[in-house]
């Protein structure tokens, strides 16, 4: 856990223009919404149409999100040409489509769980979380990156819900920072999960990064332990029982 945020942290100060510039447009767009959403409120119709659009956009800014994760845990810099190339392959129906299907299951099989007596719905909340990044990188279809999430965390879930508290601790923390901390805790949280996505798909972390990523230009090493092995990337990678190959 130390290791994995000690790298998001580091990639959050090398790139920190380009994170806070997406969290700018995360905030334009909610109080744009807001603000729509208050003027039509005399009409329940209007009121729906715009909750659903905002839904929609709201979907899409978080694929973006993905993207821009990703793209900084893997050491590349996000330039404006590539980010446009981004939203238009975001836009593509199928994508977008698969997106929103993955959402909607999601949402369903967490209230299924949490229906059967809670704990059910916590595991597949952990199990399930990483569809998000299974669309957007691997561009699968809702049941398929439903299901790759499910096998790329097959053996890990005891680490992954104990990191996920970690991250909710971390974020209490930037809350209680007079709430100002949250620009720094929300987009190494962000960074943390991307990292471990990539850790989880068997994929080197920060491989054009280089030694940059930590403060003080050293090597980055993202060993983590789960239970009583470690691995270069701390994980059984896709849902195998076999730890990843060290680099």
């Amino acid at each position: 856990v130390k290791e994995t945020l000690s790298f998001s942290f580091g990639v959050f100060k090398r790139e920190w223009k380009v994170v806070l510039a997406y969290f700018g447009v995360m905030i334009v767009v909610n109080l744009l919404f807001s603000g729509l959403s208050s003027l039509v409120d005399f009409s329940k119709v209007l009121v729906l149409l715009v909750s659903l659009i905002d839904w929609l956009v709201q979907l899409v800014v978080q694929m973006m999100g993905v993207v821009v994760v990703l793209a900084l845990v893997d050491g590349k810099s996000l330039k404006v040409a590539e980010l446009k190339d981004a939203l238009r392959a975001v836009l593509d129906g199928k994508m977008l489509w698969s997106f929103i299907g993955a959402s909607l299951l999601y949402g369903l099989i967490v209230l299924g769980g949490l229906i059967l007596l809670v704990v059910p719905g916590i595991i597949w909340a952990v199990a399930y979380q990483f569809y998000r990044y299974t669309v957007v990188d691997d561009r699968l279809g809702a049941r398929e990156a439903l299901r790759k999430s499910k096998e790329m965390t097959r053996g890990n879930l005891g680490f992954l819900f104990l990191f996920g508290l970690a991250l909710a601790v971390l974020n209490v923390a930037g809350v209680l920072a007079l709430v100002v901390g949250l620009v720094v805790t929300v987009p190494v949280s962000m960074l943390a999960m991307a990292s471990v996505y990539r850790q989880l798909s068997g994929k080197e972390v920060g491989a054009s990064a280089g030694g940059s990523a930590v403060s003080g230009g050293g090597s980055v090493d993202n060993r983590v332990r789960v239970g009583d092995r470690s691995t270069a990337t701390g994980f059984s990678a896709g849902g195998a029982g076999q730890p990843v190959p060290g680099r």
